[in-house]
């Protein structure tokens, strides 16, 4: 097997180096907007006051949802909120599903979240 020319190897070399920086600059940039995009959504959601409040029902949803861990579906029971005019999604037990009507008002714990401003809800309470 011949060996290539020693000419010919100071420019591979080069070559594969410069194609080495780029691929190293764009990993840092990458590396970085991820960073970046996780501090957003921290600040977005992370430490929120909670605040309690009634809102009316104005929507019910009944689905199946597929458990990753191979448990086959769940249901998840999702009652659409309103809370002065801003909409909002609360999940329920099967058993608080039932009971509730369209219309009816019910009190919730909800944070407000710092960015984007919308409703996130966290629990719903009923006696």
């Amino acid at each position: 097997m011949d060996k290539p020319s020693a000419s010919v190897l100071p420019w591979v070399a080069v070559r594969s180096r410069r194609r080495s920086r780029r691929l190293c600059r764009g990993s840092v940039v990458l590396l970085g907007l991820g960073a970046l995009w996780s501090a957003v959504v921290a600040l977005n959601v992370l430490g929120l006051k909670e605040h309690t409040g009634f809102a009316t029902v104005r929507a019910k949803t009944h689905r199946e949802s597929e458990v990753s861990s191979g448990a086959g579906e769940v249901p998840a029971y999702i009652l659409g909120l309103e809370i002065d005019g801003e909409l909002l999604r609360g999940s329920v037990g099967v058993d608080l599903y039932g009971i509730l009507e369209v219309g009816d008002r019910i009190e919730v714990v909800y944070r407000r979240r710092r960015l984007t401003g919308t409703l996130e809800c966290v629990s719903v309470l009923y006696d």
